[in-house]
């Protein structure tokens, strides 16, 4: 059977252990929130690393550079927007 370009039946072992996971970093204060958000963007396949303030954010994403920010507009102290503006 002949598998079209680019579906994934057409990948070898190896090539399949070199496609990474795109990082998100989700920031939100509400644990039940934070949690829910975080199950549903494992389940379609990103890995997720959880921030209940903006606090370390910056400083982690100049360690490891997410492909997403998922930010909360409404965080103790600096807010998603202030938050945004430092990011950018």
């Amino acid at each position: 059977m002949h598998s079209p370009m680019g579906s994934y039946e057409s990948l070898g072992a190896t090539d399949v252990a070199a496609v990474s996971r795109s990082l998100v970093f989700v920031v939100e204060d509400e644990e039940d929130i934070a949690r829910l958000i975080s199950h549903n963007l494992q389940a379609a396949g990103f890995d997720v690393q959880s921030f209940v303030s903006g606090g370390s954010v910056v400083s982690e994403a100049l360690r490891e550079v997410p492909s997403l920010f998922f930010l909360d507009v409404k965080l103790p102290g600096a807010d998603g927007f202030y938050l945004c503006r430092q990011i950018r």
